[in-house]
């Protein structure tokens, strides 16, 4: 995510949301989730799939609140 910072409107500030992880040998995404420790986690809802349009999905719909918030 890219937008303007609370505090101070004349700053643009970068946070990530969401990482996709590609395996090569299995063909397939894979998605994780970012703790307040800045640790990844796989994230166990949607399984690893070929195509990123799901998980993409997954992202957007965010039924656990855990990307979006």
């Amino acid at each position: 995510e890219y937008r303007v910072s609370f505090r101070d409107p004349s700053r643009w500030i970068e946070e990530p949301v969401a990482r996709f992880r590609y395996v090569k040998v299995r063909n397939q995404w894979g998605l994780y989730w970012l703790d307040r420790n800045s640790r990844w986690h796989f994230y166990p809802s949607i399984r690893p799939n070929g195509s990123i349009e799901p998980l993409l999905a997954e992202v957007d719909k965010d039924a656990t609140g855990i990307f979006w918030g």
